[in-house]
């Protein structure tokens, strides 16, 4: 019987609840991040979390908001609509005070235990001489991790701010244009709150969840391996039906450790999360000039960095790298950042040791 990754967190769940409740708490599993079903599991843990804490808030907002749209806009000067939308602007403020202080509380309880079970595991698994507890490079790592996501989720706060008052501004001006009174204009404003993407899904969280857990368990691994003395670690991709092409295009490579722990002390040391961006660039599918199909990752000019042609993809299919025509060299990949997950969304890719 197969269980996707929502029913064993559920199942797990429970049984951790039985086990505390009977006064076992000591034998309750400590999930393997390194492991692709415990990963799934420990995402979907934090996904929960995230979207229980922010969700009431951020429905609270957005009913607040509207209710400043909710005003006669025929009979509003100009100065007066953008005083309405600038009101509802300000009740979006509410729902980033409200959830950013128990997101922040989410990643600050998760990342040390990342950072720890990813230790061990590590240490367990590829048999290395060294101690399995934190390091104060692993410590730094965590914290970091931390930081930048719950920055990151503030930032995307504001940037929802910002589009919801552009995209209200546009719907008032159209449904004004043909006429509309009212109570059609505040359904119209009403209907493009999704679009605006103000109240975000369980996806938007998961997400989240998946990079927080993503880097913390790649940068302790490399932690373990520099202090391991381990010199060159294999990019391994889980290889089924989901796979993206650019984890199928690295599956395989070997990289650096010492160049591997540069780019980490960069992105450590970075103030801002938009730097994270493009220390450790996310890399996306689509097509160039001609219309065929290629892997890149945007620059902070703007431009586009090709990483490779897709000959032929693999997706959809189990065990099957696909074909691809390089457009940088492995030297330049590592530049990049392209040498420690996650590379993308949902990436559940690994590093392992040499063998």
């Amino acid at each position: 019987m197969h269980l996707d990754a929502e029913t064993c967190c559920c199942g797990l769940d429970a049984v951790d609840d039985i086990l505390k409740a009977v006064g076992f708490a000591h034998l309750v599993k400590a999930l393997d991040p390194l492991d692709p079903r415990d990963f799934l599991v420990l995402v979907e843990r934090l996904a929960q979390r995230l979207t229980g804490k922010a969700k009431p808030t951020e429905q609270a907002a957005l009913k607040a908001a509207l209710q400043e749209l909710d005003v006669n806009w025929a009979e509003l000067s100009a100065t007066a609509r953008e005083q309405a939308i600038k009101a509802s602007t300000i009740a979006l403020d509410a729902a980033k005070r409200g959830a950013l202080p128990h997101v922040q509380q989410a990643f600050e309880l998760q990342g040390p235990k990342v950072a720890a079970n990813s230790k061990a595991a590590t240490v367990r698994r590829f048999d290395l001489d060294i101690e399995a507890t934190l390091s104060q490079t692993d410590r730094n790592i965590a914290e970091h991790v931390v930081k930048s996501q719950a920055a990151f989720v503030t930032d995307a706060y504001g940037r929802r701010s910002v589009a919801w008052s552009e995209r209200a501004r546009v719907t008032v001006a159209r449904g004004l244009e043909e006429g509309l009174g009212r109570t059609d204009i505040a359904s119209n404003l009403s209907r493009m709150t999704g679009a605006a993407e103000l109240a975000r899904t369980d996806a938007y969280w998961r997400v989240v969840a998946s990079a927080f857990v993503g880097r913390a368990r790649a940068g302790t691994q490399v932690s373990a391996f520099a202090e391991a003395k381990i010199e060159r670690f294999m990019f391994r991709a889980v290889l089924d039906m989901k796979t993206t092409d650019i984890c199928r295009f690295l599956d395989g490579k070997t990289w650096s450790t010492a160049r591997a722990m540069e780019t980490l002390q960069r992105v450590t040391s970075a103030s801002e999360p938009e730097q994270i961006r493009y220390l450790q660039p996310w890399v996306e599918r689509g097509k160039d000039a001609d219309g065929d199909s290629i892997l890149y990752f945007n620059k902070p000019d703007g431009s586009r960095q090709v990483v490779a042609d897709v000959i032929r993809s693999g997706i959809g299919r189990a065990d099957d790298r696909g074909e691809f025509k390089a457009r940088m060299s492995d030297g330049d990949l590592e530049s990049s950042g392209m040498s420690i997950p996650p590379l993308h969304r949902t990436c559940r890719s690994i590093i392992v040791t040499l063998t």
